[in-house]
């Protein structure tokens, strides 16, 4: 992500849960030329779906499969970065940062085009105002093909901290980030700490380490509050 920023080219977040009909009007609209995915699981065939999408996403031409062995007509994300470093370009504060999409909750997508400067800057804001430090590390809820979920790791990265990285959010595997790399701080929806809330595997054990938990990306009822309170005993 960072350094397709770095070399001026404009990541565009596709959500991991979209399919071929969510998929072509997005990558249509943001004229894609390259696309990486993960190399898949049993119930998902992503590099097959991508390699389909060259047909109907005409400014596609390369698919980059990480995480597995990339199939003929794919480039593997290991290959490049094993490739030499070329002298790169440093992109005006003003330029095109990445395009994030709405929900769609109201209608169709809509594409939202974040210059440096304002992601910069909400990076900068918002570290401090968490009280963000560099010996924190930070959880991330929300998928990094979500707006907020880039926020977050911009956000961590800035001030210096780790980011901990979830391969796909259960309440289970969220206890367990938590636990594994004592989490201090975590940003989440209300959704994903009901989730966890409900099925009992946040204990003192899990969330010992949390100094600040921030819910955010929709409203949250005080109750929900109440709850959090109540189990992240710090």
């Amino acid at each position: 992500y960072h350094s397709l920023q770095r070399i001026g080219a404009v990541p565009t977040l596709l959500h991991m849960p979209y399919r071929k009909g969510e998929l072509v009007p997005l990558m249509s609209y943001g004229s894609v030329k390259a696309v990486v995915c993960w190399a898949g699981i049993e119930s998902y065939d992503a590099v097959s779906l991508m390699l389909e999408l060259k047909v109907d996403v005409e400014s596609l031409e390369q698919v980059i499969v990480a995480g597995g062995t990339a199939p003929e007509g794919t480039i593997s994300f290991d290959q490049l970065c094993d490739s030499e470093l070329a002298d790169i370009p440093k992109p005006a504060p003003d330029s095109p940062c990445v395009i994030g999409f709405t929900s769609g909750t109201s209608s169709a997508p809509k594409a939202v085009v974040h210059p440096f400067y304002t992601m910069s800057s909400t990076h900068r804001l918002l570290s401090a105002r968490c009280g963000i430090e560099p010996a924190d590390r930070v959880l991330s809820a929300p998928p990094f093909t979500h707006i907020y979920g880039v926020c977050i790791s911009g956000i961590a990265l800035h001030a210096g901290a780790a980011v901990v990285l979830m391969e796909m959010y259960s309440p289970p595997a969220f206890a367990e980030a938590l636990a594994k790399h004592k989490s201090t701080v975590m940003f989440c929806a209300p959704a994903h700490v009901l989730g966890a809330l409900h099925t009992g595997t946040l204990t003192p054990e899990t969330t010992g380490w949390l100094k600040t938990a921030v819910l955010a990306g929709a409203a949250c009822p005080e109750e929900v509050f109440s709850q959090v309170e109540e189990a992240f005993t710090n």
